[in-house]
């Protein structure tokens, strides 16, 4: 969530997952990557 923070807040979750792949090569899922966005508080 550091790089979802720092590099894609404004993003959403679709977005800010291929986003990790293509840049920082973590895969996670979009609606993963959106629960743990709710819990951050994001």
């Amino acid at each position: 969530m550091t790089l979802v923070r720092e590099h894609f807040d404004d993003f959403g979750p679709t977005l800010a997952a291929e986003m990790l792949l293509e840049h920082h090569g973590f895969n996670v899922g979009k609606e993963t990557l959106r629960q743990w966005a709710i819990e951050d508080g994001l």
